[in-house]
């Protein structure tokens, strides 16, 4: 059974680097048709302005007491569709957070919960509020909380938009394995 299976692992790769011109733009068609209609969503939707992939950049400030400590917040984000018609959800750093939101504003659903780093040791942290702005380009986000060791959370974000044309492996993986 194994060799059967290493087998059909190897005829898997095989056929999709030799149909590696279909799968690049199947991909993006079948990615496309399952955010728009796998969360029963519709153009409609305000949050279908913020569904996409995003490059982050930011940081976490962490303030415990008298201390403060500053953390980056980078890599990829994907935005897609939330629990229902208007809410968005983003995971940055592991994190994820359901957002409501209009064409260009959005607001942090609140009481919503994570495990983060928070001053050296994994911690909860119940983030309380929350901001967001859309320019169709870049997506500005300003959200704190609350860590249950006491330290305060905030985190701030600017993420960028990466139109599927331009994308790069180290953004999306091998989503698209001829990307640059």
């Amino acid at each position: 059974m194994r060799e059967i299976h290493a087998l059909h692992v190897q005829t898997a790769r095989l056929a999709l680097k030799d149909s590696a011109p279909l799968a690049k733009w199947v991909r993006p068609v079948l990615w496309t048709a399952a955010t728009l209609f796998g969360g029963g969503c519709s153009p409609d939707d305000p949050s279908s302005s913020w569904v996409g992939l995003y490059e982050v950049q930011g940081e976490q400030l962490t303030v415990c007491g008298a201390s403060s400590k500053t953390a980056p917040l980078g890599g990829s984000a994907n935005i897609g569709y939330g629990a229902s018609s208007g809410v968005f959800q983003i995971s940055i750093d592991a994190c994820p957070l359901q957002w409501n939101a209009t064409d260009t504003t959005a607001t942090l659903v609140a009481d919503q919960s994570c495990n983060l780093s928070v001053d050296g040791a994994m911690a909860a942290v119940t983030f309380a509020s929350g901001t967001a702005t859309n320019d169709s380009v870049v997506v500005k986000m300003d959200f704190e909380g609350l860590a249950e060791n006491g330290c305060k959370v905030t985190q701030q974000a600017s993420l960028t938009y990466v139109p599927i044309r331009w994308c790069k492996k180290v953004i999306c993986g091998y989503v698209y394995p001829d990307a640059g």
